[in-house]
């Protein structure tokens, strides 16, 4: 991803280029397990490849709803990008922190994956959602991303500007796709496609 300060339209075709590949690598490396495999875990206090998948479709699915209003406010007031972006220093760290290089912490209950979703289809959920935020990212074009704030549905104490929150949803994809790749790769994981 390029860095601050960058255009609008700069952030926007990156951010749909790692949507784009994200998704691919979840089509090719997920697609063909079975249940029981999606379900897996390598230990009990660990998350399978299903919870991680559950638990983006989640977060990314309450971020967009956050996005999509303030976005429709931002076009209704006809905050158009004229100048670079920049984002924040609260959002370039938070991206570090959620990102495949930061810390473990605890998920906050509003976006812990539930079991009966993991097990309903969280193939299906994680792919829906990566086709509306998708469709959102698309429609933030020429919008200046730095006026537009999200407010998280974790704590109304993080605010983001929309660019930074665009950012760190990408980066927390790529640390829980990690994450999944790793349950793929431990020992003991069920082979048998569905």
């Amino acid at each position: 991803m390029h860095a601050y300060p960058l255009e609008c339209e700069d952030l926007v075709d990156d951010v749909l280029d790692d949507l784009d590949r994200l998704t691919e690598e979840v089509r090719a490396g997920f697609e063909g397990l079975s249940p029981d495999a999606l379900a897996w875990k390598p230990a009990p206090d660990s998350w399978s490849v299903g919870e991680c998948l559950v638990h983006l479709a989640r977060i990314n699915g309450l971020y967009r709803e956050r996005l999509e209003q303030a976005l429709a406010k931002a076009r209704r007031r006809g905050t158009k990008a004229t100048r670079p972006l920049r984002g924040r220093w609260f959002g370039r760290w938070f991206t570090r922190a959620v990102g495949p290089m930061g810390r473990s912490v605890r998920t906050p209950p509003i976006f812990r994956p539930r079991r009966e979703v993991v097990e309903a289809g969280a193939m299906r959920a994680f792919l829906d959602e990566q086709d509306a935020l998708r469709e959102l990212v698309i429609s933030a074009r020429g919008l200046d991303l730095d006026a537009v704030r999200v407010v998280s549905p974790a704590s109304p104490l993080f605010r983001f500007r929309a660019s930074d929150a665009l950012r760190i949803l990408v980066e927390h994809e790529k640390r829980h796709l990690a994450q999944a790749d790793r349950v793929v790769a431990s020992p003991g994981f069920p082979t048998v496609a569905a």
